[in-house]
């Protein structure tokens, strides 16, 4: 899945399909990245989200909130 910045992913809607999808984010990585203090192993490492698409025509705008232990998803507009 393409990134257009480093904490988002797109998708060509000419691509999407009726289907279940999943992602993996990488946590751990963001939160080294960002200066987190350090813990080995990260008590948040890769997180999957598995959602559906059964609208092709819609905006899917899926955000990942997250702290080092703790973490939110929902479905945006």
């Amino acid at each position: 899945m393409p990134t257009d910045a480093p904490t988002r992913r797109s998708c060509p809607k000419a691509s999407l399909q009726p289907a279940r999808t999943s992602w993996v984010f990488d946590a751990g990585g963001y939160l080294d990245a960002i200066g987190a203090e350090p813990e080995s192993p990260r008590f948040l490492d890769q997180i999957p989200l598995r959602f559906g698409i059964s609208d092709t025509d819609a905006h899917y705008h899926v955000p990942l909130l997250l702290s080092p232990f703790g973490y939110s998803t929902y479905r945006g507009s």
